[in-house]
């Protein structure tokens, strides 16, 4: 079985060295809309499709306020960024 397959194991190796590649490459190499993964030594999902972006726009859902650090939010998207938005 391939590494990127392997949920088990981290990704960041992985990630480090295909940069924003590394998703759609993973997405482009599954079957399914589901991949599941470990960064940072937690569990990660990245889903696709229709159904799925309904899931993730429903806030009962996916809480966003709390989900991007502190130093990210400031330096890449800014307070406020639909990243933090919930209701």
């Amino acid at each position: 079985m391939d590494a990127h397959r392997r949920p088990l194991l981290d990704r960041i190796p992985a990630l480090l060295a295909e940069g924003y590649a590394w998703l759609p490459n993973r997405m482009r190499d599954s079957t399914g809309s589901v991949l599941r993964a470990r960064l940072l030594g937690r569990p990660a999902l990245a889903v696709r499709g229709p159904e799925a972006v309904r899931f993730f726009y429903d806030e009962s859902h996916v809480r966003r306020h709390g989900a991007v650090p502190a130093p990210v939010l400031d330096t890449l998207f800014g307070q406020g960024a639909v990243h933090t938005l919930d209701r």
